[in-house]
């Protein structure tokens, strides 16, 4: 097991001094390692950087077998809309309908009741709109 304590808190351009603490279980006693951590970039838990651009990515693994994650991102809270469609451009299933934060978000669509096919996956969030073609392999 190895260990290395650092403050909560970090600021862009700390420097740190501190000891990884190795025990192997095989030894009474403990290897100590002398480091020094400078911390290039601010690290913040209250705030994580949120998206700039509506985005949706293609869903992966595609073609799928029986199931796909969809990501997409959002650079402010939306009423999202994620459907998807069949061939025909029929709605068969309402994967997300309601309001989001912003950030970065996945989602799984398990086609494991569907046909072999080409699918649709639309997303609607405010006033972007984009679909993407999936195929279901079985």
């Amino acid at each position: 097991t190895a260990t290395f304590q650092m403050p909560d808190s970090v600021e862009e351009g700390d420097i740190y001094d501190g000891m990884i603490f190795i025990d192997n279980n095989s030894s009474t006693t403990p290897i100590l390692i002398p480091v020094m951590v400078y911390i290039e970039t601010g690290i913040s838990k209250e705030s994580p950087q949120s998206p700039s651009d509506f985005v949706m990515y293609q869903n992966y693994p595609n073609p799928f077998n029986p199931s796909t994650m969809i990501e997409f991102n959002l650079p402010v809270s939306s009423d999202v809309s994620l459907s998807i469609y069949n061939i025909l451009g029929q709605e068969i299933f309402t994967l997300i309908d309601c309001r989001m934060n912003a950030g970065s978000h996945n989602v799984t669509f398990d086609g494991t009741n569907y046909p072999s096919g080409i699918y649709f996956v639309r997303l609607q969030a405010n006033e972007f709109e984009t679909t993407r073609k999936m195929i279901l392999t079985k």
